[in-house]
């Protein structure tokens, strides 16, 4: 018997993704991630996006990845976006199999800069994703900014506020 998918044990991560796919992402037309490389888990992760944001902006959830053949991937990629076939095979170009991660939810954050991360956590952006330690210093902040979001309020700098204490 299947466990119920909220039973699930779900890592958390921080996930590299550019500007283009997330911001199809979090306007809800690309409902699913593809991966060369991923958990088999569901998983809860904050992401990552580049040049030119170069920032942890949001947090996502994600439902347990379907893993498949690189033409398996392609047909889903295509079902939801018409038009990705051929980008998503060629993506997944040279691996045997892949991933296809359900988004279940995006919630921007208030943005965490790469030059804060490097000189608060010693941070170095994930080329894909990695896990990311739960109750580190960087766990800390990064939830701090997730709850002020989900209340709705996201404040200034909370590092630089508590530094100012």
């Amino acid at each position: 018997m299947e466990k119920n998918p909220a039973e699930l044990p779900r890592s958390l991560l921080i996930v590299s993704l550019r500007p283009d796919p997330y911001a199809r992402m979090k306007a809800g037309t690309k409902r699913h991630e593809f991966r060369r490389r991923f958990t088999d888990q569901p998983a809860e992760a904050y992401l990552y996006i580049p040049v030119p944001v170069g920032a942890i902006a949001a947090y996502a959830e994600f439902g347990r990845p379907f893993r498949g053949t690189p033409e398996e991937l392609a047909a889903i990629a295509e079902q939801g976006e018409p038009g990705s076939y051929a980008e998503t095979l060629e993506y997944l170009d040279g691996v045997e199999y892949g991933f296809a991660v359900p988004v279940l939810s995006v919630q921007p954050i208030e943005p965490l800069a790469l030059h804060e991360m490097r000189e608060a956590f010693s941070f170095a952006p994930p080329r894909s994703s990695r896990r990311l330690e739960a109750g580190s210093a960087l766990e800390h902040e990064l939830a701090g900014r997730l709850a002020a979001a989900r209340k709705g309020s996201i404040p200034g700098n909370r590092m630089q506020r508590e530094e100012e204490q």
